[in-house]
């Protein structure tokens, strides 16, 4: 676990450095090693592997923002390795929310911090990949967490959540598959919504959930063979639709 903080230090040393180069071009390599794109794109996809050294879930954790930072640095404008970054510290805040993992923490790190750092590695990606909607609903997650730490209201959560709504939108319509991503956004944003007490607005966006219902029952029988998927799917569409209902109850109070 004490090797947590050096890593986020790192980052943060790192990040500086980064946004001092006057550009992100990827060097041309002569020396008979793989391109610069090519290690990032390995240490990337290698980032979930079990690792001998890794005995914890702190420590996978740990390696995984190691992986994402060195891919970084073989690519300093890869957006999709900042996503991956934030993910990765994103999922480390909720760990440190465990008692029984968070009360062991030797150098107090402080989950606020990390979901700054977290935010921070997002708004770095939307620079590099501006159109991926997963990455603006994680960003309006991480911003949603560190609202509730600081017990105040963020209006960037709800633009973060209407963006990666309007980029599903537009991916749906020219035959992008986003369905399991849209309505997770559907979901994140008509609860953010209904926490504001803007039922209406939430009963706007939630409403996008009962035409796919249907859609994902017809998907759900061609692919079986992902069965624990469509679990899932099912799962965030039936608490969206239970969301339509409460905040349809809501306003006919």
């Amino acid at each position: 676990f004490g090797g947590v903080r050096d890593i986020l230090v790192i980052f943060v040393a790192a990040a500086a450095r980064n946004e001092n180069e006057k550009d992100g071009s990827q060097s041309t390599v002569t020396t008979g090693r793989a391109p610069t794109w090519e290690r990032a794109a390995r240490l990337k996809s290698t980032s979930r592997g079990n690792c001998s050294k890794c005995s914890s879930i702190v420590d996978h954790l740990a390696c995984r923002m190691l992986h994402h930072r060195l891919a970084i640095g073989h690519v300093p404008n890869d957006g999709e390795a900042w996503h991956y970054l934030g993910m990765a510290m994103l999922e480390f805040y909720e760990v440190l929310q465990y008692p029984d993992i968070g009360n062991s923490n030797p150098d107090s790190i402080e989950g606020e911090d990390v979901l700054e750092l977290s935010i921070e590695c997002f708004n770095k990606a939307t620079r590099h990949t501006p159109c991926d909607g997963r990455l603006y609903n994680n960003l309006g997650i991480a911003l949603e967490r560190l609202s509730e730490c600081r017990r105040e209201s963020d209006e960037r959560i709800k633009r973060a959540y209407k963006t990666s709504f309007v980029i599903h939108s537009v991916c749906e319509k020219i035959g992008c598959d986003v369905g399991a991503d849209f309505e997770r956004t559907i979901l994140n944003y008509g609860l953010h919504l209904s926490k504001q007490d803007d039922f209406e607005g939430a009963i706007r966006i939630l409403s996008q959930i009962e035409s796919r219902a249907a859609s994902s029952n017809k998907n759900s029988e061609l692919t079986s063979g992902s069965m624990h998927a469509n679990d899932s799917r099912q799962k965030i569409i039936q608490d969206a639709k239970g969301l339509l209902s409460f905040c349809a109850s809501q306003i006919a109070k």
